[in-house]
């Protein structure tokens, strides 16, 4: 999964540190909330999905404010705020102006508020769908909800629709497959994205490949981190070192970073 935890590098001329993120892999503390994931200091960006602009204690001010943003409105505006001064007003003092744009400007906003609310439910129906995750307590996978992610989970599922962005570190067959999951291939789709059908070819990294035989082994038999660029506007490809730990009936190795 894509890394929200970002920092800058160390070592490097003012002006010319480059930014990158930090991603946790398999983190300990990767757990149902109430447990050490929803202890952890770190800080770390919901992987929750909002398109809309209001809320219910914003809306009146995000509202107006974005409102009287057009020229047409913020003229009507001024217009009923000069016909209210008597020595400038051409309708002695009476703001007649304002009659009609406040008729403008509900119309508008029942208009918003309906679109905005349609923009919530949405968002809530994206967030509450099901995906699996692996527990590393449990030892086996859950199914949670998307919001439930956190940075440097597990998530393992075939033909099922990606809850978040990902690195895939090795892929597993199925049974009586025909695809070569130990050399690392998959395919993915990216209609959500871009809007094409066909399947793209995605391979995992070669020192994680081989790593596991069976998704049971996933969730405890690497750990590490990865320091990945920055989000950019190339969804083809993406550059990151990845360091890991390695652990089978309680061996640790220490691997070498790849990229």
């Amino acid at each position: 999964m894509s890394s929200l935890l970002s920092t800058d590098s160390q070592g490097a001329p003012l002006g010319q540190r480059k930014q990158y993120k930090i991603v946790e892999i398999n983190d300990a503390g990767n757990a149902p909330s109430g447990s050490r994931r929803a202890q952890s200091p770190t800080r770390r960006i919901s992987n929750e999905v909002k398109t809309s602009q209001y809320t219910w204690w914003t809306f009146v001010t995000v509202f107006l404010y974005l409102t009287f943003q057009k020229t047409a409105n913020l003229y009507f505006l001024l217009v009923g705020i000069f016909q209210i001064i008597p020595s400038v007003s051409p309708t002695d003092g009476v703001p007649l102006q304002f009659s009609p744009l406040a008729i403008v400007i509900v119309i508008d906003a029942i208009f918003a508020g309906y679109e905005d609310y349609k923009r919530h439910m949405a968002n809530d129906l994206a967030i509450s769908a099901k995906t699996r995750v692996f527990n590393r307590q449990l030892r086996e996978f859950e199914e949670v909800d998307w919001r439930e992610l956190k940075v440097g989970d597990f998530v393992v599922a075939n033909h099922e629709i990606l809850p978040a962005d990902i690195m895939i570190l090795a892929v597993i067959p199925a049974e009586g497959s025909r695809s070569g999951g130990n050399m690392g291939l998959c395919y993915v789709e990216t209609k959500n994205l871009d809007g094409e059908t066909n399947l793209k070819l995605r391979e995992a990294p070669q020192p994680t490949r081989n790593m596991f035989t069976n998704e049971d082994e996933a969730g405890y038999i690497i750990q590490g981190h990865v320091e990945s660029e920055l989000p950019n506007g190339d969804s083809t490809s993406t550059r990151a070192r990845c360091t890991w730990r390695r652990t089978r009936t309680g061996a640790a190795t220490r691997e070498s970073p790849s990229h």
